[in-house]
């Protein structure tokens, strides 16, 4: 799989379907994606990433979840995020163990976090495969 950073701060969405894309082996620019995306200085919706997604023959679809699905999700996935001062961000979840979860962010990379951590950061939104 490829991991592309964000190029600017609206486009982490678009990076994200970049990455999810590389791992069906679907290669494309993410130029190429933050335009199909319709990113905008408000960001990416999740309509237009999954929409996107499907475009490439990618089949992710819209959740609301809890902790208690944790079990049952599908990795890797793209889960939406608080960030600073009140915004979302998309970031890549790669595992999930009891007390860790491995993501890759397109601002700042691999991270590894305490399931607490992220529970507090996520809004309970993701992005996965229907497969």
């Amino acid at each position: 799989m490829k991991y592309f950073f964000q190029k600017n701060r609206y486009d982490c969405g678009a990076a994200c379907v970049a990455i999810i894309l590389s791992h069906f082996n679907v290669k494309e620019e993410l130029l190429t994606i933050t335009q199909k995306c319709r990113t905008s200085t408000k960001g990416t919706t999740l309509y237009d990433m999954k929409r996107v997604l499907f475009q490439y023959g990618v089949k992710f679809k819209g959740y609301e979840c809890t902790e208690n699905d944790f079990k049952n999700l599908t990795l890797p996935l793209i889960a939406q995020i608080e960030a600073f001062e009140n915004t979302n961000h998309f970031v890549i979840l790669n595992s999930i163990t009891m007390d860790r979860i491995e993501l890759f962010c397109p601002v700042e990379g691999f991270r590894t976090i305490s399931k607490h951590d992220f529970l507090d950061e996520w809004t309970g939104k993701v992005l996965m495969s229907t497969l």
